[in-house]
């Protein structure tokens, strides 16, 4: 589970985390029932807090990664067979400046602009998997897609950016494509903003910023990405956590039992140590005869070990990442944890018996 855990963390999750804040916004319908209000609002918002001093940049989406929730659509490709059983792609709404705020590689091709945030915009912007996928032979960038539901009839594809874990560090990545803001704007988005600094200070400022434009805004908990990433791995964190402790104790359990099993009969045989004595036998020769029957019982105590357990840690595959229910590295360190522990259960004892005088040996009972 810790390996599994540590695999998970190292995973890429296609974004950048430090100094990023996010906060969701959600306009009330009544008061913003209009496509043009919307998007006007957002406008506002973003601009203005890209005027806040120690910000980068800031930016918007209809999805955060991360978060709950999911869009896909339909989507027609220009020079393929109409897709009547659908070709389907997870749909994202975004604003200009969204990639560079999140740190969000451009494979190829150029980002959304100002010059496309507007009702007519014929452009959109699509992940690796998707190219990969829609035209594994064919470069990808010019090609035009309709998609269900947005009114525009043809979309040219004018960007290509890297994949993102958007449904958690385990999570295969999908097709993907992301449209400007002002082509299908959305009544909630949320808000991504880089800073130079810590946002300590900044929340206030960009609370402010958002109340500037509409007072009555309901404005949750600014999160950051730092914090997001580390709620995506709380399942995870607490299950190596829990069977952490149990598997320690079971450890210690194991590393008592079998010192106190293998220290018992070395102690029984204690008389026949004082008669190997008494009759001459040298002390390493009294010694490896002991170390050697309690490495035949340790061999099989170790051969029944290891069948019990490949069977029964096939339970923890649901829940292990990149690592093998029967991952050869953790039952070699264990194995070797054991055989440690025996040896000096075998060793310690025999060599107190061998210091003991042989006649006094000879009367142990």
């Amino acid at each position: 589970m810790i390996k599994s855990f540590i695999r998970l963390m190292n995973v890429d999750p296609g974004f950048q985390t430090e100094h990023i804040a996010t906060m969701r916004l959600s306009l009330p319908a009544t008061q913003y029932s209009t496509a043009n209000k919307r998007s006007i609002f957002f406008q506002q918002v973003i601009s203005r807090i890209q005027a806040i001093p120690g910000v980068q940049s800031a930016g918007a989406i209809s999805r955060l990664p991360l978060t709950p929730g999911n869009s896909s659509r339909s989507l027609n490709i220009e020079g393929h067979a109409e897709p009547s059983d659908g070709v389907n792609a997870d749909y994202r709404v975004i604003s200009p400046g969204y990639f560079r705020s999140m740190g969000i590689g451009l494979v190829n091709g150029r980002e959304v602009d100002d010059s496309d945030n507007k009702p007519s915009s014929s452009v959109v912007m699509i992940n690796e998997t998707m190219a990969r996928l829609f035209w594994p032979n064919e470069k990808a960038l010019g090609q035009r897609v309709r998609i269900d539901g947005v009114e525009n009839p043809w979309l040219e594809i004018v960007g290509i950016v890297r994949d993102v874990k958007h449904f958690g560090l385990e999570s295969k990545s999908k097709p993907e494509i992301y449209v400007p803001y002002f082509t299908d704007p959305w009544p909630f988005m949320t808000i991504v903003v880089r800073s130079n600094s810590n946002f300590a200070g900044l929340s206030s400022a960009i609370r402010n910023e958002v109340w500037s434009v509409d007072k009555d805004i309901p404005i949750p908990d600014i999160r950051t990405m730092d914090q997001l990433l580390s709620t995506s791995v709380s399942r995870p964190r607490f299950n190596m956590i829990l069977l952490g402790i149990f598997a320690v104790i079971a450890l210690v359990l194991s590393a008592v039992g079998v010192y106190g099993v293998m220290s018992y009969s070395v102690v029984q045989r204690t008389q026949e140590i004082g008669i190997r004595m008494a009759l001459g036998a040298d002390k390493s020769d009294v010694l490896k005869v002991v170390v050697a029957q309690g490495i035949r019982l340790l061999l099989v105590g170790i051969g029944l070990g290891l069948v019990a357990s490949i069977a029964l840690t096939r339970v923890l595959s649901t829940m292990l990442f990149g690592v093998s229910p029967t991952d050869p590295a953790t039952f070699a360190l264990i194995s070797m944890l054991l055989t440690i522990v025996a040896l000096a259960a075998c060793i310690v004892p025999a060599r107190r018996a061998i210091k003991v005088d042989p006649i006094v040996a000879l009367r142990y009972e």
